[in-house]
């Protein structure tokens, strides 16, 4: 308990590399309070270069409350060129991860991968922090040859905040993980936050820029995901990796989850995308298709947010300030109900898109039907026909009519 390996001087530095196994190991319950730090785990003296560890850089195996790296200067370690992951933590708690580079050159410019994810979390491992609001704590994670960062099965109340995910070390530049910025196999996590300095960059990745496959109650808040930490420069999730589609975030059979405040733009098919039975998720007040202003045009390449394979219940905006989405610029439809029932579309600013605002089904404008009696995605829902539309100075008026069912109520 309570050892240091490395520290914040070059004459501290270890340098742990060309193992048959493992480059450090912190097991057992005992074992806590470590700090490893200002290690070069994997590479060659000059960081430029892979002499990779057979297995982890780092390995936590059952042990609680220990750090890697940190948020001084020359406190975070070079983790990349593994034989597995940068780190991996199996059944371990409170672990805090900050001011590391995982999976690149000490420069942050270029690739020396980790055969597996840059960080992951096994079955049990809780409460781990990865990041923090201050630039300091900032890990850049990036050119791995899976997942920069996965979280497993049964691994809860994890942290995800102020990270560079597949960009170089100015958030800038394009340095994809090979599969997805973020993969969540697990439940009540969460990525990104209310603060600008919680704020993960995540780009360039080669599937997704986060995956949420069979997890619930996560919360995805207020990251840049498919653009550049200027919130302009286009730095789209690519998608090229087994036939991943390159959506910015992806559920699948995954439900109520949160995915508030983010830009989602620029990725190589739907900004936001809501797969497979993923019901009662939350999607508000994010920019879909623009820059971090919502001005400028950064258009995802499919729709900016899909709901299909019987995915119901959702609310994608709302009736409260703040709540509404702007769904722009899409080279496909605004939102598109593929199948699925009951997902609520409330209080957006849909525009600019190649096709229409809102498609329910894949076949173009439904007519209305008589008393809305048809069949399909959100029940073919019948549009409102506007008649007039009138303004003054303080108000807008509009007049119309909706042919629906009968003693309904309709938002």
């Amino acid at each position: 308990a309570a050892n240091t390996i490395g520290g914040a001087s070059e004459s501290t530095r270890n340098l742990i590399s060309g193992n048959g196994e493992d480059g450090v190991v912190i097991q057992n319950p005992a074992s806590t309070g470590n700090l490893v730090a200002g290690n070069f785990i994997g590479t060659t003296l000059q960081g430029d270069d892979s002499i990779g560890n057979a297995f982890n850089g780092i390995e936590i195996d059952q042990a609680n409350s220990n750090t890697i790296g940190g948020m001084a200067p020359g406190m975070g370690n070079l983790l990349s060129g593994n034989g597995f992951a940068g780190v991996n933590i199996f059944e371990g708690a409170n672990t805090t991860i900050q001011g590391n580079m995982i999976g690149c050159d000490i420069t942050g410019s270029t690739a020396i991968a980790n055969v597996d994810s840059g960080i992951a979390l096994q079955q049990g491992t809780s409460n781990t922090l990865i990041g923090g609001p201050n630039a300091e704590a900032r890990n850049v994670i990036s050119g791995n040859n899976l997942d920069g960062i996965t979280l497993n099965t049964s691994s809860s109340g994890n942290t995800i905040v102020g990270n560079f995910i597949g960009t170089d070390g100015t958030g800038l530049l394009p340095l994809g993980n090979k599969f997805s910025g973020i993969a969540v196999f697990t439940s009540d996590n969460r990525i990104g936050g209310s603060e600008a300095g919680e704020r993960n960059v995540i780009g360039d990745n080669g599937v997704f820029g986060i995956g949420v496959q069979l997890a619930d109650r996560n919360i995805v808040q207020g990251n840049y995901i498919g653009i550049g930490a200027d919130g302009s420069t286009p730095l789209g999730n690519r998608g090229t990796t087994l036939g991943g589609t390159g959506d910015g975030i992806f559920l699948e059979k995954a439900s109520s989850n949160t995915i508030v405040d983010n830009v989602v733009s620029n990725n190589n098919s739907n900004g936001i995308h809501l797969f497979d039975n993923s019901n009662e998720n939350v999607v508000q007040g994010n920019y879909v298709g623009t820059d971090a202003n919502g001005a400028l045009g950064r258009p995802n390449a499919g729709r900016g947010v899909n709901i299909s394979r019987g995915s119901s219940n959702n609310l994608v905006g709302g009736e409260t300030e703040g709540a509404g989405n702007v769904v722009a610029f899409s080279a496909d439809h605004g939102v598109r109900v593929r199948e699925g029932t009951a997902n609520a579309i409330l209080g957006n600013s849909i525009h600019s898109n190649d096709l229409l605002g809102i498609q329910l089904n894949n076949d173009g404008v439904t007519l209305n039907d008589p008393l809305d009696v048809d069949v399909g995605p959100n029940g073919l829902q019948n549009f409102p026909e506007i008649r007039s539309a009138t303004t003054t100075e303080s108000e807008v008026t509009v007049q119309g009519v909706l042919n629906s069912t009968p003693d309904t109520e309709f938002r």
